[in-house]
């Protein structure tokens, strides 16, 4: 009895220190502003179900998701915005560290939700806040269900609940969180076969619902033409491979290239529809057997496109943002810590805790869902939109971190089980 209540007096000193951690990491954090910041894009979703339009009455996608367009009608566009978001970033980044290693890795979470590609984002009325928040409660949720399930623990009803409501209102806030969902299945590996059918099926429905909406609201193809702008016509080459395949090449479609963005559509729409015509009904398969022709190229490219627009794309959101000194702080630490090198990695810590332990722990197998999602995403945010390259790939590229530092920890974890059990089978 006093080594359980010793463990429990241990678990709930490390909880209490770790809503420390939080409680001030948020007021360091707080945000410096009593209203959401608006822009063309907020509009679309305080508008909902609207269609999205510009200036001048020029409708440019159908009504956006549904997901963020119901946390603004709860919250609103003000003060209850921002802190609304603050809150669930810290309470979303903390639990998934407290999650991964406890104290620490709350730390590590608050630490994470203090960085700028995070913070600034709290004060936007976009959805990139809530995205990301969602995306980490729901590794959250799942990791700690699959390890519940992973020591044979009994579960509630509560744990299947709240990862569904997690993962429908993440795959219905932006389309591109679709990509993602497989990174939040890790419980299906442990569960019994009829919840991992509900699992499943829930990812499913997410998938397919959310295919057809943005399919419906004409949100599906309005990219291509960015990616031929900005990936295929500087390109020499590649013009006359798609030439070849029939694409209108003319001196206004070739003064367009590099510049792609919905003005630049928009006026090659009056000037040359013939080039949009083919693009709309014809360009989607020559433009992915072109990539998918020479993947390391598009590697390399999109390495180099988070390289150029790192530090370009995010500051013009919240520009006018008041810094807190954390958060300038953790940016400048954490400079040197690029996640593209360190995610090479991953698979190889997967190998050495398999050969210490001949299994894969739930983190482990965490890490590695998140790392192959997180790079199919960056590889499709690169190539089907092609513009604000780093801001699109911002979920991937969090997630590409987050995989690395999961796999770290697990494999500690790891080595330190077996250096335990080598010395209890010596002594």
């Amino acid at each position: 009895m006093s080594v359980m209540q010793g463990r429990s007096g241990r678990s709930a000193r490390a909880a209490l220190a770790a809503a420390a951690v939080v409680g001030v990491a948020l007021w360091l954090g707080r945000p410096g502003v009593s209203t959401g910041v608006l822009f063309p894009d907020s509009y679309a979703y305080r508008d909902w179900p609207n269609d999205f339009m510009l200036a001048g009455r020029t409708r440019v996608l159908g009504a956006r998701p549904i997901g963020y367009a119901l946390f603004l009608d709860v919250f609103g566009t003000g003060a209850a915005l921002v802190w609304a978001q603050t809150l669930f970033s810290f309470a979303a980044w903390s639990a998934l560290g407290w999650v991964v290693a406890g104290v620490a890795g709350t730390i590590g979470g608050c630490a994470l939700a203090l960085s700028s590609p995070l913070w600034r984002w709290n004060a936007c009325v976009l959805s990139e806040s809530t995205s990301l928040s969602l995306m980490a409660l729901g590794l959250a949720l799942a990791l700690a269900w699959a390890e519940r399930a992973a020591r044979g623990e009994r579960w509630s009803w509560r744990w299947p609940a709240a990862w569904c409501a997690t993962v429908l209102l993440f795959g219905w806030s932006r389309d591109a969180n679709l990509v993602l969902v497989p990174a939040l299945l890790v419980p299906a590996f442990w569960l019994p076969a009829r919840t991992r059918v509900l699992l499943v099926g829930v990812a499913l429905v997410t998938l397919a619902v959310g295919a057809w909406d943005a399919a419906r609201n004409d949100r599906a193809d309005w990219a291509l033409e960015n990616a031929v702008l900005a990936r295929v016509l500087p390109d020499a080459e590649a013009v006359e491979r798609f030439r070849a395949a029939g694409m209108p090449v003319t001196a206004p479609v070739l003064a367009a290239r590099g510049d792609p963005g919905s003005r630049t559509q928009r006026a090659l729409r009056e000037r040359e529809p013939e080039f949009h015509a083919w693009v709309a009904q014809h360009g989607a398969r020559p433009y992915w057997s072109w990539v998918l022709g020479k993947p390391i190229a598009s590697v390399g490219a999109a390495a180099a496109a988070i390289e150029e627009h790192d530090g370009e794309d995010l500051p013009a959101y919240g520009a006018k943002l008041e810094v807190p000194w954390i958060v300038d702080a953790v940016r400048r630490a954490s400079a040197s810590m690029p996640p593209l090198p360190l995610v090479m990695f991953v698979p190889f810590l997967a190998l050495v805790a398999f050969a210490l332990e001949r299994r894969l722990r739930p983190a482990m197998v965490a890490a590695l869902l998140a790392v192959s999602t997180a790079a199919m995403y960056c590889f499709l945010a690169y190539h089907a939109d092609a513009v604000e390259v780093y801001r699109h790939m911002l979920l991937g590229l969090v997630l590409l971190r987050v995989s690395f530092w999961v796999a770290v920890i697990a494999v500690a974890a790891v080595a330190e089980d077996w250096r335990r059990a080598r010395l209890e089978a010596v002594q």
